[in-house]
């Protein structure tokens, strides 16, 4: 598990407060560009920057039973090589050759894809430039999960439906299991559709249809029936709901996933569903208040396990 030692008062403080635990337990926590756009950010909390190491890359160890693989689904999410102006064959042509490696060189290893935008979401194509990655995907058993983000619900669809996607020909495909995982402390995304009822299913959403429907305001309802909550009219709309009340979503209903290896090479993926983050923090005792302006933990809670009261929801753990 992740130890978060401190009670978060807001999503920004979560963020800071990782970041604080990481530099001082030594371990790399990587921002998400591999650029300098934010080391203001760092260096204001006396954090050390350590940027991503590539804009796509392959993270392998000949003791560590997985290969990670991140990619790079773009600002636009086109990468297919017959996409005018926008493709990137060069990084299709990486990955082709790195499930090749992989192929021949650890075979018994299994593969985890990481990338941002994802095609496959709201039970429906998005986008339309990742064709070719979703195939070269489903085409490798190796590749047993695939987590992507952008979108601010969690769900979760079962192997069959990422080959049908996929467009595979796969018969009674049993991998890979695929994630939407982007709700993690910012205003929650509409969910319009009943879970498994969209052209391909998934087999969990979080929140579902009738919890969204529940806790967003009547504008954020409004957004969504004209399909502009995710655009730059839906933030003016959310803006505005903010200046009358404070958006209660942006805490609400977050997915985290768990990825633990085991000595004996075993390896699971276990997503964690959270009602809420403040609940979450009040539910453990003995725990660090960080002010907003000031995000260093105290090393008293260092020991508190951000997992010790969450039961894994949804599909439970999936070995890998």
């Amino acid at each position: 598990g992740v130890a978060l030692p401190v009670f978060i008062n807001s999503v920004m403080d979560e963020v800071l407060a990782m970041k604080a635990m990481a530099e001082r337990e030594k371990r790399p926590f990587y921002e998400v560009f591999c650029s300098d756009i934010r080391r203001n950010d760092w260096d204001q909390y006396g954090l050390r920057l350590v940027k991503q190491p590539g804009m796509y890359w392959e993270l392998r160890s000949p003791r560590f039973p997985l290969i990670v693989l991140g990619l790079d689904s773009g600002m636009t999410a086109s990468l297919d090589s017959d996409t005018p102006n926008s493709g990137d064959p060069e990084q299709l042509t990486w990955l082709r050759e790195r499930l090749a490696v992989a192929r021949a060189r650890d075979g018994d290893k299994r593969i985890l894809v990481l990338f941002h935008i994802p095609a496959l979401c709201g039970e429906k194509r998005v986008e339309e430039g990742l064709d070719e990655l979703y195939s070269i995907l489903a085409a490798e058993p190796m590749v047993r999960a695939i987590v992507t983000g952008h979108e601010h619900a969690f769900q979760y669809y079962g192997p069959g439906a990422f080959h049908r996607f996929a467009k595979s020909s796969t018969a009674a495909p049993t991998v890979p299991h695929y994630f939407v995982s982007g709700c993690a402390g910012a205003g929650l995304s509409a969910v319009t559709y009943l879970t498994g009822s969209g052209e391909f299913g998934s087999d969990r959403t979080f929140p579902d249809k009738s919890e969204w429907d529940a806790l967003a305001d009547p504008a954020q309802r409004a957004a969504a029936a004209v399909r502009v909550n995710r655009t730059w009219l839906g933030k003016a709309i959310d803006a505005i709901g903010d200046m009358i009340k404070k958006d209660p979503n942006d805490d609400r209903y977050l997915s985290l996933i768990s990825v633990d290896v085991f000595d004996d090479g075993r390896a699971t993926l276990t997503p964690y569903l959270q009602q809420s983050l403040a609940a979450l923090y009040q539910s453990q005792p003995g725990l660090a208040r960080v002010d907003v302006q000031n995000a260093t933990p105290s090393p008293l809670a260092s020991d508190v396990d951000l997992f010790g009261p969450l039961e894994p929801k949804g599909p439970g753990s999936i070995p890998l």
